[in-house]
């Protein structure tokens, strides 16, 4: 039944020409996709396309897990130790090649950053550097603020 219902259907030109091009569509979509994800190396400089991929997979493989208090006080341990790697560096610099060095050696826990600056500003409005204010001793207060957050937006009445 399906068979003949398919078969009417592809039967018309319009139907084998829209087919067409969703397919291009969907081709370029990924291309786009594949071709933006890019990889900050440890030089400064940023690649792109399958080798951003792997290399992005792997530096993210490192922080894979649970989220716990540990993982976070971890978290900002490591971004503390970056930032005192380069003394140069504050939030906002214009230098081009230490805001990437400092990002290339960040970007594996990238996912787990914008979780601590989205519990820490309370549904307010994102602070990206947040994080960098921050001490590992804060990290208790991780999922306290997560929660107190959450109840009070879905308390509120926006």
């Amino acid at each position: 039944m399906l068979y003949y219902e398919l078969k009417k259907i592809f039967s018309r030109t319009s139907s084998k020409l829209l087919l067409v091009l969703l397919g291009f569509i969907l081709l370029f979509s990924l291309f786009y996709n594949i071709q933006s994800t890019q990889y900050v190396k440890a030089d400064g400089t940023s690649i792109s396309g399958f080798s951003a991929i792997r290399e992005l997979k792997e530096s993210k493989s490192k922080w894979n897990g649970l989220l716990t208090e540990e993982q976070i006080k971890k978290v900002l341990q490591t971004n503390q130790e970056i930032l005192e790697e380069f003394p140069g560096y504050y939030p906002g610099t214009t230098d081009v090649v230490i805001s990437n060095q400092v990002y290339s050696l960040s970007q594996g826990y990238e996912d787990i950053r914008d979780m601590i600056n989205s519990s820490y500003c309370l549904f307010g409005p994102l602070d990206y550097y947040l994080i960098d204010s921050l001490s590992p001793a804060q990290s208790s207060s991780f999922y306290k603020n997560r929660k107190e957050g959450l109840e009070s937006y879905l308390s509120s009445n926006q």
